[in-house]
């Protein structure tokens, strides 16, 4: 039965299929930001086809985009910290392990990965469309409404500890409108304060990442004097941009929860 689910999943099917190839033979920084974003969205498409037919209906095409997306998550984790010692002019480049060589390295280690998973890949997205083929659009509807339940719950009663996983569930929401068949669209306000929150849950995510590589650096005592001072530098300004983006993330969880 054909809907817009099919035609979304057959469009994504198709960029995917060439920002892999495209990063597999030229790999940037730009490549690998359009291909996470895309691996996202298959991804989605993957969860709505698991909910309706079973965790265990897609397990290859899950395994592969788990991997891939695992390397590249890391990669981008670098780039983040990466981008912030420069915004900051703060040199620990080295001693985080984030320099544009060490990106460039693992920037080629997934070349290899992409080119090694790319027909494990492509078999997973063959399984996957077969059973788009065959599934009623109107399912997508009663997926969404789940979706969108589940963040109502959760939003009355969320912690910090569940932020992430809060971002994970509102990117699916997002993610799941492009194929919604007969539900009429969540009004504006709410479409945009659920991804004001997905901004700011991000940015705050981001901080983390950073914050925790710099605690988890060991032997800061033996460093030379101009590398502590850097080091306590990068330390005192990320609490600082951690504090507000935590108080921003929380007044826009109330906002979006009076908005439900």
């Amino acid at each position: 039965m054909k809907g817009r689910f099919q035609t979304y999943f057959k469009q994504i099917t198709t960029l995917v299929f060439n920002c892999w190839m495209e990063t597999n033979t030229h790999p940037t920084d730009t490549g690998l930001h359009d291909l996470r974003v895309l691996l996202k969205k298959i991804r989605s498409c993957q969860q709505f086809l698991c909910w309706v037919y079973g965790k265990s209906s897609l397990q290859l095409l899950s395994e592969e985009t788990r991997l891939i997306f695992r390397q590249a998550g890391h990669i981008r984790e670098l780039q983040i910290i990466n981008a912030w010692l420069k915004k900051e002019k703060i040199d620990l480049f080295q001693l985080l392990k984030c320099a544009d060589q060490d990106i460039a390295q693992e920037l080629a280690s997934l070349q290899k990965s992409l080119d090694i998973h790319q027909s494990n890949f492509s078999k997973g997205i063959k399984k996957a469309e077969q059973l788009a083929e065959r599934t009623n659009p109107i399912l997508c509807d009663q997926y969404w409404q789940e979706l969108n339940s589940s963040i109502k719950k959760q939003l009355k009663k969320i912690r910090k500890k569940d932020w992430h996983e809060m971002r994970k569930l509102i990117k699916k929401w997002i993610y799941a409108l492009n194929y919604l068949e007969e539900l009429k669209p969540p009004p504006k306000s709410l479409t945009m304060a659920i991804h004001k929150l997905e901004k700011n849950i991000g940015t705050w995510n981001d901080y983390w990442i950073i914050s925790q590589r710099l605690e988890e650096t060991e032997s800061i005592d033996s460093l030379p004097i101009s590398f502590r001072k850097q080091y306590a530098l990068a330390t005192t300004r990320i609490h600082e941009l951690l504090e507000i983006a935590e108080k921003k993330t929380e007044r826009q969880l109330k906002k979006t929860l009076e908005s439900l």
